[in-house]
Parts: C-alpha cells; structure tokens; sequence
C-alpha cells in the first residue's frame, strides 16, 4: 500500500519535536513540563533512600534537582520505562529471596544463581533485560555472597566477574554502581519504587497518531545520491564481491560449485527447514554460511561481503602462544574461510561484546564492549587481512578505542573525503530473543522521552591510523534507535508514541531526517520523511535508496500474513514461539515489501546491504537449534 497518500504536518507533539531540534539545547538541559510539585528535600532515611535511587539512575526529577547522568546516554528513563524495570527487578528480587525452590526445596545459592541467569538448562547468558534494574545493582553484597556460595572460594570470582560483564548496567564508557549504590537501589527496588510519584519529573507526553509525512526535498536528496554513493564507489573501483565470478553481474553471486558439484552456497528452497524463507520467487535467496558459534545482538559485514562480525552467546576461551587462556566475546569471520558446515578456519576471535560495524569506504571496522569501560575500538581492514592474525586485541597497528562512541552505533564515510563518522544514541535494545531463549520476541519499545537524544562522532583516517573526535551532542525528543546513512547525509529513527488504550508507549513510526554539521560546529536535522511502519532499528542501503528492518510478528499482523484469523494455532504458535520478518522500504515510492516468509520459531534478524546489492541476514531457528547467515538478491 502506498503511504504517501497525503502530506500533512505533525501533530502538536511533533511541533514539539521540531522545536526541540532546532533549539538543540545543551545536553544536560532539561525539556520537561513545568511540574506543579517542587522539590522537597525528603524527611524520612525510606524517603532520602527512593530519591538516592533514582538520581542513580538519571530520573528526571522534580524541580530541576540533579541526577547522575551516566544512563543518559542509551535510556530515558521515564516514569513507564523506570516502572517495567521495576517490576522486572522486583520479580528477579523475590525470586532470590524465596525459602523455598519450585520443587519445595530449600532454597540453594546455586537456584539463586538460575534466578539471576533466568533459566537453568540449557544455561545462557545473564541478560540486563531479564534483570531490569536489578542490573545496575549487582554489586549488592548479598549477590556477591551468593556466587561465594555456589561455585566456592576458588571459583566465584570468574563466575561474578561473567554475570557483570554479560549483564551489568550501565555501560558505554560509565562505572558500574558500586556495592554502597547498590543497596540503595537494591532496597528502593525491593520496597516496589516508594515516592516515584513525588520526585520523577512529569513529562510531555508524546503523539498517538502517526501521519505520513514526506518534504519536497527527500526526491532532491535521493536525487542526489543516485550515482554519487558508496555502491557506484565500489562498483567503478572494481571491488571484489565475496561469492562472485569476475565479470559477473550481481544477481548472478553465490552459484559456485564444490569439488563433488554442489552448490556451495545453496538455494533456500532445497532444505526442509527453509523452504519456505524466500516469499518473492523473483528474488533469490541462499545460505552463506552457518555461523561459527550461537550469536549475541546484531550481524553486519564489510561492504564487498567478505567479513561479517557477531556478538558471541558466550566467552570463547582460546589458548594463547604462550600458552595462557583468554576469553573473547565476539568474532570476525572471513567467509572465504568458511563454509555452510561452520567450519573455523575463518574465525578471528576479538576483544569486544557486541555491535560489530564496517565503514561503507571498506577501510575500517569497528566493535564495542571493549574492556571494563565497554568501549568502542575501530581499526583498519587491513588487520584482518593479516594471516597470521587469529585473535584481536584492538592493540594492533591502527587500531584505537575510545569512550567517544557509545554503544548500538552506525557508521558513515564522507563521500570524497577521509573522515568516518558514528551515530549513537538512546536505544532500544533487541538481541532477537537471545539464542533458544523460550520467550515471545516482540519489537524493542520505543520508551523513549523528551530526554533521548544523539552524539554524532567524527573520526578521521591517514591511511593508516584511525582517530577518534569528541562527539557533537543534539536533542531529539521521542526518538531513538538512530541510524547513519552510509554518506552520512541522512539519519533514521523510530518515534516514540502513546497506545491511547493501554495507556502504554509505542512506536509511531520510522522519521527520516537529512543531517548536516552547521559551520558553529553544532548539528541540524530536518525531517524528509515519516513512514507509519513498525520494526526494530534498521539500516540504509549504500546507494541510500532503500531502508530495511525486521519486525517481529504481532497479533495485527495475522491478515498480512495470510490467516483469516489471529486465533488459527499456526499463527499463535508464531506469536508465542517468536517470528520475525524481513520488510524493505523504498525512500522514493514509500512502499514496503516483505521479504521473507519464516516460520513459527525462526528469527529473521539484522538485515543489512553489502554495496552491491546483495542482502544479508541472520536467521535463528529454534527447531534445530542453528542460525544462518542468508543472503537475497532483491528484485528491486
């Protein structure tokens, strides 16, 4: 269906956003309602406790009184997001302190350790949104004692020290609360938020109606990036695509042979599991490779295909020359090394959690969660054309990390220059369930308030040596999961909005925004285009015509999905087991188009473009407890 039916202006809400924008305030300014309530200072130890908690996890509160701001720059903690937080930690709370297990059993360290992971079997990481608030406070002595108690003397400390680098909050450059702070927010927690109402600022409360919108100036700017992008770039440069004969055109990649003359990389249609993946018999869907180890947050690539980067479920422990262990959370793999066998010959195990990331340029790749700060380190590509290069450090020649770039970025390169660029900012986050995790998995709510906003990164590059600027911070009330396009011209966003029914926050829709750096060296955006789609944070294509998503099957979706009622079990199997589609927007037309047919139980997730076309992805499925990195070749 054609979105673009009709231009109008935002609502009074979206007014707001506009104003708030182009005012761009200084970070720690403040955006709220005038409050009638005035801050008083508290007069009880239970009172002087609940507003000690909540300035510790930067709340907005009441009269202007001061917060620590270390969760700012990820979360806006709003009265709605600070509640389900709440409510998470409070069941993980009475969990630990149960006399009794589910078997009337007393209670043992060890089924204490199963409240904080979350599951016992098969064990899988400690997750902060399992925890809720309870993941700033894990420094709380009673915890400690828990793991002294479980694993003994001689082994609590490895086991600690994984739960707080799996879960721990906050993050992003940001100390975790220490053991005095974590009783305070401990006990704030345990007692179910006392005087939340009396010190947490009122709010402007977002729109609830989505209206697409789309500016003259989106078919200028496309226009624009028609044949000047990083897709005609490594096009004319004669880049190398991973899976394509030379000479070859695009839509002819991924057909090569094996030795005994099988396809290397087969077609969708040819295994039971699969079959039905591929919606479109026009495009061309194969799987790439099975992905070397269970997988945490989100899947991307270098341009030309040939690298892709993940997250690790769990630390992979790996024997260094000297013989010394060393764990590593996260991978590069190059797929000229691999195969739909998982093999490891292409694994290079690196420093860093999560949020892998290539330059459009093809020259640097960057990966976060580095170290007890959770930094973001980037380096040149070259260091993964080393052969002797097995394990990554982000000490290499090149490399550099910095607390300058926050956590969920997305990279951009000046077309014609030498400077890359990050944008971060308040997010959602969305690890796709985690793996085998037996939950519902739902889009990332769009929590975020009149506090959310952005830093923009420059980092500049020799040819040599990356280095990394000090960000350029904007306000952007009610929207997050921002996204760079490849030129750096253009942001995306989700938009926060409000479920007038539930009283609860949704999302409004998916805002495009043309982004420039004014010569006082502040930031400006003004919005191109706004689509009434929901999703997770996506990505652009490198020739910026085209924005892709995945979205994860809800109880409206039942029609599009080709079921004459939300009630068939085929479907509610989808919506209890998680499902989640592949949908591509095109900026010009407006149109979306969904891309895969999964079924009940598998994950399509982390869709992104390589520059000449191709679409890769990931996909989990919980019947075979496998994911595959997929690639489509899109009919366009």
């Amino acid at each position: 269906m054609k979105l673009f039916s009709r231009i109008s202006m935002r609502t009074v809400c979206s007014t707001f956003l506009l104003t708030c924008i182009l005012a761009a305030p200084p970070v720690h300014a403040r955006l709220y309602h005038p409050s009638s309530a005035f801050f008083e200072d508290p007069s009880t130890p239970e009172e002087q406790n609940a507003l000690q908690a909540m300035k510790l996890i930067s709340a907005p509160l009441v009269g202007g009184a001061t917060s620590d701001n270390r969760c700012l720059g990820c979360h806006t903690p709003t009265m709605r997001l600070i509640s389900d937080w709440g409510d998470t930690a409070g069941y993980r709370i009475s969990c630990l302190e149960k006399t009794k297990n589910d078997q009337g059993q007393p209670m043992t360290a060890m089924d204490k350790v199963k409240c904080l992971r979350g599951s016992s079997e098969p064990p899988r990481p400690y997750s902060a949104k399992r925890l809720g608030l309870l993941a700033a406070a894990l420094k709380h002595p009673s915890i400690l004692q828990i793991f002294k108690d479980a694993y003994g003397e001689a082994d609590f400390q490895a086991q600690y020290d994984q739960m707080l680098s799996e879960a721990g909050m906050p993050r992003g450059g940001h100390n975790l609360l220490s053991a005095t702070e974590s009783v305070i927010l401990y006990d704030w927690l345990k007692a179910k938020l006392p005087f939340i109402d009396k010190y947490l600022e009122h709010e402007v409360t977002p729109g609830s109606e989505c209206a697409p919108f789309v500016s003259p100036k989106l078919a200028q700017y496309l226009d624009d990036r028609r044949n000047l992008n990083w897709a005609h770039y490594h096009l004319n440069a004669g880049t190398p695509f991973f899976g394509c004969e030379v000479g070859s055109l695009s839509r002819d990649c991924f057909k090569g042979k094996d030795d005994e003359g099988n396809d290397k990389f087969p077609q969708t249609s040819d295994f039971y599991f699969s079959w039905r993946w591929n919606l479109d018999p026009n495009n061309t869907m194969r799987i790439i490779a099975k992905t070397p180890r269970a997988t945490s947050y989100w899947v991307r690539s270098s341009p030309d295909g040939r690298y892709v980067g993940y997250g690790l479920a769990s630390a992979e422990e790996i024997v260094q020359p000297g013989g010394e262990k060393k764990k590593y959370s996260s991978m590069i793999v190059d797929l000229t090394k691999t195969n739909i066998s998982g093999s490891s010959k292409g694994n290079i195990y690196a420093t860093g959690r999560y949020d892998p990331a290539f330059t459009p340029d093809g020259r640097g790749f960057m990966l976060h969660g580095i170290g007890d700060d959770y930094n973001a380190g980037i380096c040149p590509v070259s260091v993964l054309k080393n052969p002797a290069e097995t394990t990554l450090e982000f000490n290499e020649s090149g490399c550099v990390v910095s607390g300058n770039v926050r956590t969920y970025q997305s990279l951009g390169s000046s077309l014609g220059g030498t400077d890359t660029y990050a944008l971060t900012g308040t997010y959602g986050p969305d690890d796709a369930g985690g793996p085998w995790a037996a939950l519902s998995r739902r889009d990332a709510v769009a929590s975020w308030g009149v506090r959310s906003f952005i830093h923009f990164t420059r980092m500049t590059f020799d040819g040599a040596n990356y280095q990394i600027l000090n960000p350029i911070d904007l306000w952007t009330p009610f929207s997050g999961d921002w996204t760079l396009s490849p030129s750096s011209g253009m942001a995306a966003a989700r938009t926060s909005g409000m479920d007038v029914a539930t009283g609860k926050l949704k999302q409004l829709d998916y805002s495009f925004h043309a982004l420039r750096t004014k010569p006082n060296g502040t930031l400006e955006l003004e919005r191109l285009l706004s689509v009434c789609n929901k999703g997770s944070k996506g990505t652009f294509s490198l020739d910026e015509q085209h924005f892709v998503y995945h979205h994860y099957v809800e109880e409206s979706d039942f029609r599009e999905l080709g079921f004459f009622s939300p009630n068939v079990p085929e479907f509610q199997a989808m919506l209890k087991q998680g499902t989640s589609n592949i949908y591509v927007l095109d900026l010009r037309t407006g149109l979306t188009k969904r891309i895969t047919s999964m079924e009940f139980g598998q994950v399509a997730a982390f869709p992104h473009f390589r520059a000449d076309g191709w679409l890769y992805f990931l996909v989990r499925d919980q019947a075979t407890k496998t994911e595959w990195l997929t690639g489509v070749w899109l009919d366009l």
